[in-house]
């Protein structure tokens, strides 16, 4: 059995999934491609060219509500209502407008004689969904422009496009990030950026684009933080917060680093050493709890490493900060590459950071001493951990 592409017709997105997580793939949303190099270059051209925009025309037709009504003005505008959940407390409730990128989430399609026009005059400057934002942006005349998704593409072209509009741009930094290709580098573009720590302004130093820095911590786990102010619960409950990272498919950091294999390793050491010395441990996964497939994939991953090791993850509701709930409630929080490791310090949390992933693209947890090991043997994290432990906050 050899590594297969899959299309992904759900997202129009090209993956590879693990050989021994192919059996778990859901033949209506991935497509397998052929192994002919040739038929599959035609096969990605015509989808891509041809097949994807009908597909998104016609999901379009039946999933949305077209309105030939111009949307109310705003003082705020928050793009992309995935994280919705988090940037709903930034705001007052009826004074911002919410404006999908994402295709999926799109409701509401407004058709009036000043967008349709708009589209026309600008259909060669930029795509259409692009033009769509902008003429929508402008009708809505907004103060503020805010995302939660600071890697978007969308954000950094309508940030760019509308440079010299009386408008102020944020963008609040929502996970660890790489300094990653060229072209991210080159499309970067963010007015205002709202970071983890002064790491990100030394991370992004080539992207000449990101114009002002504000290191804050993480704005999710202080939202958290505020909605846990009146609810009690008990706290130390678990010994080791041990966070799920798989490596689903084959990208370019699995081939060259073996990442499956050294996350695998961070797992069994902790189930190893919870069994062994009575520790208490909670497993948070990084898929959601209604995720099917997400599920599935993330426990054959460990599965997969870990023949003869049980466990249990814990999928936990991301609305309820339920993730956030648990590293309140444990008394030392292990992974490697993980946003969370970082957000602990929101909490006072103590951290194990097991680097055994080197990245060409820059340290996802900048940090080093002796909550950094480096070293991948067993041993070593019962030393490490006894130690992290034993010393004060």
């Amino acid at each position: 059995m050899e590594n297969r592409e899959f299309l992904n017709v759900a997202d129009g997105q090209l993956v590879k999934f693990q050989l021994y997580l192919q059996k778990f793939v859901n033949k209506s949303k991935y497509i397998p491609l052929p192994k002919n190099q040739q038929l599959k270059k035609i096969i990605k051209f015509i989808y891509f060219k041809f097949a994807r925009k009908i597909q998104l025309f016609c999901s379009l037709l039946l999933s949305v509500q077209f309105t030939f009504n111009s949307p109310e003005k705003k003082d705020n505008i928050i793009i992309d209502g995935s994280m919705h959940h988090f940037t709903k407390f930034l705001l007052k409730k009826n004074n911002f407008y919410i404006l999908e990128t994402r295709i999926k989430l799109l409701k509401k399609i407004y058709l009036t004689r000043e967008i349709i026009f708009y589209l026309i005059k600008n259909l060669r400057k930029n795509s259409l969904k692009i033009n769509y934002l902008i003429i929508l942006i402008k009708i809505i005349k907004p103060k503020n422009i805010i995302t939660l998704i600071d890697n978007s593409f969308d954000f950094f072209t309508i940030a760019k496009i509308l440079r010299n509009e009386k408008i102020n741009f944020y963008t609040l930094q929502n996970a660890s990030r790489r300094n990653e290709s060229k072209l991210i580098i080159k499309k970067r573009y963010i007015p205002n950026y709202y970071t983890f720590s002064k790491y990100e302004k030394k991370l992004f130093k080539k992207s000449i684009h990101v114009k002002n820095f504000f290191p804050i911590g993480s704005i999710k786990a202080e939202i958290a933080k505020e909605c846990f102010s009146n609810k009690k619960f008990k706290k130390d409950v678990y010994d080791i917060c041990l966070i799920s990272e798989p490596e689903i498919y084959i990208n370019e950091y699995q081939q060259a680093n073996h990442m499956d294999k050294d996350l695998s390793l961070i797992f069994k050491y902790c189930i190893k050493f919870s069994k062994k010395f009575d520790k208490k441990i909670i497993i948070i996964g990084k898929s959601n709890h209604d995720d099917k497939e997400g599920k599935i994939y993330e426990t054959e991953f460990y599965k997969n490493w870990l023949s003869q090791t049980k466990f249990k993850i814990f999928f936990h509701n991301k609305e309820k900060f339920e993730g956030y709930k648990k590293i309140c409630q444990s008394k030392v929080i292990v992974g490697a590459t993980s946003s969370l490791l970082r957000e602990a310090f929101a909490f006072d949390k103590k951290v194990l950071c097991c680097k055994y992933i080197k990245d060409k693209y820059g340290n996802l947890f900048p940090s080093s001493g002796l909550l950094v090991l480096k070293k991948k043997k067993n041993i070593k994290i019962k030393k490490r951990f006894n130690e992290i432990k034993e010393i004060s906050y």
